[in-house]
């Protein structure tokens, strides 16, 4: 009867800690689909299964797949002319 009342026991701890598993597994996926966009940067996201693109400008948010699609981060560059003559600008 002892013999019975651990292995019951153990089965009961394997499924609380397959559940813990689970649940840190898919705690990290959760997190790993969102991306985000820092200021001064541009990220392009294409989907590798429909082929569409969309381009984010920071700072922003989206939400991406992971394996699914590429990502392509760019530094924004801004230029700035000064010139007395409104014409050259």
């Amino acid at each position: 009867m002892l013999d019975m009342d651990k292995q019951i026991n153990f089965a009961k701890m394997g499924k609380w800690a397959g559940w813990t598993v689970a649940g840190i597994m898919a705690f990290g996926f959760l997190m790993s689909i969102f991306q985000t966009v820092e200021l001064g940067y541009t990220k392009v996201y294409q989907n590798t299964f429909t082929g569409t693109k969309a381009v984010f400008h920071g700072p922003d948010w989206f939400i991406s797949p992971p394996i699914i699609g590429k990502e392509r981060e760019y530094k924004d560059d801004t230029t700035v002319a000064f010139s007395a003559d409104p014409a050259d600008l």
